[in-house]
Formats: structure tokens, sequence, C-alpha cells
């Protein structure tokens, strides 16, 4: 029977032999689709930066094809991606209504969570911020808790069924 080779492992001898840890970083890239307003308003609804500094990284984005946005701790740095990637989505969730648009049922956690599970994105219903379910057509915002630090909108429209 073979055997494998023992593993080699180089370990610190003292602490200034330590790596320090290195912080994360969040790139935004340059694409043809998505329009240099678009990009401003997420660097800014998603960032929190004033006007002056999502249009400064926007044209960076622009002109050098790519920008630094964050950098931090490597789960921080995950979950303002994926916050990212759950702003660009839109739940549209047809309801049955009745008289004068009331609808029969609503839209909750759960069916938020059901959404961006289809969408690859798994998510607690405990992290969809709603105070109460949503019971009215038109458009929301929904928030999602997806760190300490970094919250999701996700845009919904509830429309009539059918």
């Amino acid at each position: 029977m073979a055997q494998t080779a023992p593993v080699e492992v180089d370990r610190p001898v003292d602490e200034s032999d330590v790596v320090p840890n290195v912080p994360w970083i969040v790139i935004v890239w340059n694409d043809p689709i998505n329009l240099m307003s678009y990009v401003t308003l997420v660097l800014r609804k998603l960032f929190g930066f004033s006007v002056e500094e999502a249009t400064r990284l926007m044209l960076q984005v622009h002109n050098d094809g790519k920008a630094v946005v964050s950098s931090g701790e490597k789960e921080k740095a995950e979950f303002e991606s994926l916050a990212g990637r759950i702003g660009g989505l839109r739940f549209i969730a047809p309801r049955k209504v009745g008289e004068n648009d009331v609808l029969y049922g609503s839209v909750t956690s759960g069916d938020i969570a059901e959404f961006l599970k289809a969408k690859g994105i798994d998510i607690d219903k405990r992290k969809v911020i709603l105070d109460e379910p949503v019971k009215h057509l038109g458009d929301h915002e929904v928030k999602i808790r997806l760190h300490p630090e970094v919250t999701a909108t996700l845009k919904l429209l509830v429309s009539k069924e059918g």
C-alpha cells in the first residue's frame, strides 16, 4: 500500500513572523449595462456615500474600469457584496385583491426569504425587517439585515394577481 509523504508546515517562530490580518476589499467593476446614475445611486444607498463621493467613485469606475469602494473584515466585505446583489433585484408579488384593491393576503418575511432563495440567496426570514406584513399594492422597499453593519434593500412590487 502506498503511503503519502508527511506534510511540512511552516510555523511562526515569534510574533514578528505572523502576517497581520489583511483587510478585504470590495471592488465595483465597470460594465456596459448599468447607467452611471444607477451606479451612483447604488453607491449612495448601499455604502452610504455622499452624492459627491458616490459621483467621484462612479467616475473612477467609468474611467479606470474599477474602484475600491470598501475594505475591512472578510465577512463584512462578503455581506456588502451580497447586499449589492440583493439591491439589484426586484420582487414582484402578485396577490388577490378585493374591493378597493384591499389584499386578501399579504407579503411576509417568509415570502421574501423564499424569493431570495429562488435567486440563489439563502437568507433566514428573521433577517427580513418588516414591522408588519405588507398589505398594500404598490412599490415598497424591504430592509434585510445581513450583518451588524450591513443592511440590504430589496425592491418589492405588490401587484394585482391575474
